[in-house]
């Protein structure tokens, strides 16, 4: 930490753009609106145990994420800044974890791990999700943690560090299911490619390793034995099962099944912009005499397994039917290591104005986007609208994924309305709001309040014809 203190800049840069960025855009819906809504609804409800959307069991994401939004929340109330913190806290610490892997891998190389957060910083892909409300870079901590204190129990032996390791491995579960293990599985099988002459053999490693599975299993344990008891089998078996088979198999509803060569195609993204920056090609003629250097010594090993693992992670992923992007952003701070040690050379300052231009160009998108893009995902009039009375009731027409509850700080559910039945709604409703997503081209059914673009579509909040708007 005071390594981090001594170089403050990448994490003030980070700061200053996530700042920017939450002034900028809205909440993203689906994905943003529907976390803070499940984060919500156990705020609202004081409940830590069973997470829910829209009033239902939510199975689809474990809770820590939720937690930390809501013990934020507990101290500065609910608010899209407040989250946003959680999410900042969560980027800079990615940050950190980064440099400290970087620099028990390389401990003699002081200008590889000096780059690491600054890299990282300016990572084109760490940028788009550096603010966003996701699960992955909550993850990615979780993973580098347990990797740290796997170099811990490989350099002593002593078998705390494997419950430690264990135990971050159980957080990682909690941030985001049992997919940790295909980011932690890698390091484990790869150590003796970056075990050192004064670390421990490989039997001893892995007999220390043995005592992660029993630790994992303790946070994990904390949260789902009072889940389950406050639910029924469905719950389970959608948690336990049908997330991660349907995943695999691409059978679940948005498990969104892609090609096997999707992930190879994103590789060159998670090195840009430096796979493109002038730097990077002037250091060419010096990267084979370095590599040729290292290869007398330890690093050449540890790159390798960097990038094995890095490679493994995105070799396993691609066999999985279910494909997304940031799935794979815990190799983002390996593909910064890697880079970092291949910059060694290059000037620090260059680097830093590297990523300094990466971060105010994505300002500047962001600026435009305020005015041409993100009018069509911003429902906070919306929500503005549906808000002048919170005891009213409203309706959602067509496929709902909590998109208001926490925008209106609904305290009851909203009311799902099947399509065809609108009008059937309103006319039991007749102070109520309906809520309708449908193409331009169509004509909503009832009197429309509001009407504005959402997405690809239009949103309409309508109420009975000549009924009396709240």
């Amino acid at each position: 930490m005071r390594q981090a203190l001594r170089a403050p800049g990448p994490y003030l840069a980070l700061a200053l753009f996530w700042a920017l960025s939450l002034a900028l855009r809205p909440p993203i819906p689906p994905d943003e609106t529907r976390y803070l809504t499940v984060a919500w609804e156990m705020y609202l409800r004081g409940d830590w145990a069973v997470p829910t959307l829209n009033g239902q069991p939510y199975h689809h994401k474990p809770p820590l994420l939720f937690w930390l939004i809501d013990s934020v929340w507990t101290l500065l109330g609910p608010s899209r800044w407040a989250a946003g913190l959680v999410v900042l806290a969560t980027s800079c610490l990615s940050l950190f974890l980064a440099t400290r892997v970087a620099r028990s891998l390389f401990p003699d190389r002081r200008k590889v791990w000096e780059r690491v957060a600054w890299v990282m910083a300016g990572t084109v892909p760490f940028v788009i999700y550096a603010t966003l409300i996701l699960f992955d870079l909550l993850l990615t901590c979780c993973v580098l943690a347990s990797f740290l204190a796997m170099v811990r129990l490989g350099r002593t032996g002593r078998w705390r560090y494997g419950v430690l390791a264990g135990l971050a491995i159980g957080l990682g579960v909690l941030a985001k299911g049992p997919v940790v293990v295909i980011h932690v599985a890698w390091p484990i099988a790869l150590y003796p490619l970056w075990r050192d002459a004064a670390m421990v053999p490989a039997r001893r490693f892995l007999a220390g390793i043995a005592l992660a599975l029993p630790a994992a299993l303790v946070p994990v344990a904390v949260w789902l034995v009072p889940a389950l008891l406050g639910t029924d089998g469905a719950f389970a078996r959608a948690l336990l099962w049908d997330q991660s088979a349907g995943r695999i198999s691409g059978n679940m509803e948005a498990s969104h099944p892609r090609p096997f060569w999707f992930y190879l195609a994103l590789l060159p993204v998670l090195v840009l912009p430096w796979l493109l920056s002038p730097p990077v090609w002037r250091a060419v003629p010096g990267f084979r005499a370095r590599i040729a250097e290292a290869g007398r010594g330890l690093d050449r090993s540890r790159l390798r397994m960097l990038l094995a693992w890095a490679l493994g992670i995105v070799a396993v992923f691609s066999l999985i039917s279910g494909k997304q992007p940031h799935y794979v952003v815990p190799t983002i701070p390996l593909a910064a290591i890697l880079v970092s040690y291949l910059l060694e050379a290059v000037p620090l300052r260059d680097i830093r104005r590297g990523s300094l231009v990466v971060l105010a160009l994505f300002v500047l998108f962001q600026v435009g986007a305020s005015r041409f893009l993100f009018p069509r995902f911003d429902l906070s009039a919306v929500a503005a609208r549906l808000s002048s009375d919170p005891a009213v009731a409203v309706g959602f027409s067509g496929p709902y994924q909590g998109e208001l509850n926490f925008l209106t700080r609904r305290t009851v559910p909203v009311q799902l309305v099947p399509l065809g039945t609108e009008m059937q709604w309103l006319n039991q409703h007749p102070d109520g709001f309906l809520v309708d997503v449908h193409p331009e081209s169509l004509q909503p059914p009832g009197e429309v309040v509001l009407r504005q673009p959402y997405r690809d579509d239009m949103v309409s909040v309508m109420r009975k014809p000549g009924g009396s708007a709240p």
